[in-house]
């Protein structure tokens, strides 16, 4: 069978009534070739099915399905099937329930209707085809009427299946509290025994948790660090435009005389087109060295300068800010770049093979537990044999050989073969992604550039200090700006 994961919309309605809080749809496509789908519908429903086509050798089927109908999909193949990987399904998130109020609160229903504006959607679509990538190699399932129901069902079919089976499943209360009970018990009894004697490997399932667990532990450390690599360097790379805003408010503005030091840069009050270089501070004057005047230097009285035309005077600031547009620049290259959006997907594969390595050690905890209740169910019977006690343990112990025996079958058939290729797929994304990131050929041209906007404050020569002095000690009666007209001229 073939899954995709088509589309999503948002709904404001449930048979026909409208809700409150509205939800997301996802659209489901299903193609089988096998023979038991090919005559829709595939179950008793009183409804003639309109939501397939047929095509040469297969069936394509088309569903919608809310987030909560995937939680209770995955609910119900747990009970029916104990033991079987079933593939993890997206978590909620504190960002949908932020979604939907979000869209109550505002008047526009038709914003934000589509997945083109809404990340957690898309994300949520994405992880929801890697489920389904891994449902479609879960044989067992397909011939499922969970799963059949699912894929193939209308809404009205499938809501009446769904109200179906959740009559028949109901039980009494006084059987789910007795239930509940032994469940309690025996876990309260394992845990004693457990704290009072060392733990051993007693079987293939416990070797398997703690591989299954240390191989989660380390995927999750690989997704964290994947995760903040595509947030921070790619998908949300840093915006200069307020610091540019700030240059523009400042430029040729009066520069306080406690922000001029050596190196920095300014521009003369009464000729805006006249920037250089400050040499050197001395009392309330500065000696500058004017841009396009073959280097010769005038003396400037520090509040007759202003902020230069760049609206930054630090030399050192102005280099960090060029450079920093420059790394803005390159991760704008990077961040629509081919190569690099294949980050995404690893970030995805990292998150669904962790989830699914920790859905692996809970199946094994729950056989932990299953195997603590029939212990216990045992010692009980074997005083005081009921009916209904020795039914019970027995059952359970049906539930536990097979549920053991599918798991070890298909985590030796399906599950490890299914790690390792996507493993080897995740190792061949990334390498694409550092190629990329790594194959800047112009990185140093970029780096030397936001260099060479270094300024050094060259302190004078003496030569140069005897010559702007004597001009000054000559000149003592004019005023500087006959200076500044003597260089321009």
């Amino acid at each position: 069978m073939e899954f995709l994961v088509a589309d999503a919309e948002r709904m404001y309605t449930v048979n026909g009534r409208l809700q409150h809080l509205s939800y997301w749809s996802y659209k489901i496509l299903a193609r089988s070739f096998l023979e038991s789908y090919q005559n829709p519908p595939l179950l008793n429903s009183n409804r003639a099915a309109q939501n397939f086509s047929k095509g040469s050798g297969y069936v394509d089927f088309c569903t919608w399905h809310r987030y909560s109908e995937f939680e209770w999909l995955a609910a119900q193949v747990e009970l029916e099937f104990p033991g079987m990987l079933f593939p993890p399904i997206p978590s909620k998130e504190t960002d949908g329930t932020v979604d939907k109020f979000t869209e109550l609160l505002t008047s526009v229903k038709e914003n934000n209707s589509t997945t083109r504006e809404n990340p957690l959607v898309k994300k949520r679509m994405r992880h929801l085809q890697l489920t389904f990538n891994a449902i479609a190699q879960l044989h067992e399932l397909h011939e499922s009427p969970l799963l059949k129901a699912f894929v193939t069902l209308d809404e009205l079919s499938w809501c009446a299946f769904r109200e179906e089976r959740e009559k028949k499943m109901k039980t009494s209360i006084l059987t789910i509290f007795k239930a509940k009970g032994l469940s309690i018990i025996a876990k309260l009894r394992s845990f004693r025994e457990s704290s009072n004697h060392d733990y051993t490997l007693d079987s293939p399932l416990d070797s398997v948790a703690t591989r299954q667990s240390d191989l989660g532990e380390l995927l999750n450390t690989c997704f964290a660090q994947v995760e903040y690599i595509n947030k921070y360097c790619i998908s949300e790379w840093r915006h200069w435009s307020d610091v540019n805003k700030l240059r523009g408010s400042i430029q040729g503005s009066p520069m306080p005389w406690t922000a001029c030091y050596g190196g920095h840069h300014v521009q003369h009050s009464k000729h805006p087109g006249l920037e250089g270089v400050v040499r050197e501070i001395n009392n309330d004057a500065a000696v500058v060295e004017w841009n396009g005047q073959g280097g010769k230097l005038s003396k400037v009285p520090l509040d007759e300068l202003n902020y230069p035309s760049s609206g930054i005077s630090d030399p050192a600031i102005f280099a960090l800010q060029e450079l920093a547009s420059q790394v803005e620049s390159y991760f704008m290259y990077l961040s629509r770049s081919s190569g690099v959006a294949v980050l995404r997907d690893v970030e995805d594969l990292l998150w669904f093979l962790s989830s699914y390595a920790n859905r692996c050690v809970r199946v094994i905890r729950r056989f932990r537990e299953m195997r603590s209740e029939v212990r216990y169910l045992t010692r009980v019977v074997e005083k005081k044999a009921s009916v209904e006690q020795f039914e019970q343990l027995e059952r359970l112990k049906q539930i536990l050989s097979k549920g053991t025996s599918r798991f070890m079958e298909q985590y030796n058939n399906f599950y490890r073969c299914f790690m390792r290729n996507s493993l080897m797929e995740v190792a061949h994304k990334f390498g694409r992604v550092i190629t990329v990131i790594m194959s800047d050929d112009q990185w140093n041209e970029r780096l030397s550039v936001a260099k060479t906007m270094l300024t050094l404050s060259l302190p004078l020569l003496p030569e140069e200090r005897e010559e702007i002095f004597a001009e000054d000690a000559s000149k003592r009666d004019s005023s500087p700006m006959k200076q500044v007209n003597g260089l321009e001229g």
